[in-house]
């Protein structure tokens, strides 16, 4: 599933799914590719998390993945299936807003949201965007 040559980050397991499937391409829109510019290729982006988009402009991630990082630094991409394959292009992040209780040492209230600095259309048959009455005011 993985392509040889892949960089992952410290840390970042790519073993941690036990049991599950690919999901065929396209199967899954708003599903989010949080990434940053490779140290070593800043044409390249390295996967660190990943994410869900749940408005035309707004991705729930964890705040584990966002904590102490700057908007400017990270990028997401929409739908790939494929980690080393990104068929859309990078959405710039304008803001990072992890939940005010977050507590880093014992991980309690683990969310986060991302506005991604353009409107996102997704249009499936099956995928609709419906309004997600968060705790953050963008």
């Amino acid at each position: 599933m993985f392509k040889e040559g892949v960089r992952f980050l410290p840390g970042v397991d790519a073993n941690k799914i036990v049991g599950g499937t690919e999901a065929a391409p396209g199967q899954l829109p708003y599903q989010v590719s949080l990434q940053r510019p490779d140290f070593f290729d800043k044409d390249s982006y390295s996967h660190f998390c990943g994410g869900s988009l749940v408005s035309s402009t707004c991705v729930v991630t964890a705040s584990h993945c966002v904590h102490n990082k700057e908007a400017e630094d990270l990028v997401v991409f929409l739908g790939s299936n494929v980690l080393y394959k990104n068929d859309s292009k990078p959405l710039a992040v304008e803001k990072i807003l992890s939940h005010p209780d977050y507590n880093p040492s014992t991980v309690q209230n683990d969310v986060a949201v991302l506005k991604v600095k353009f409107r996102t259309i997704i249009r499936t048959q099956y995928f609709y965007f419906y309004a997600v009455n968060l705790f953050f005011k963008f």
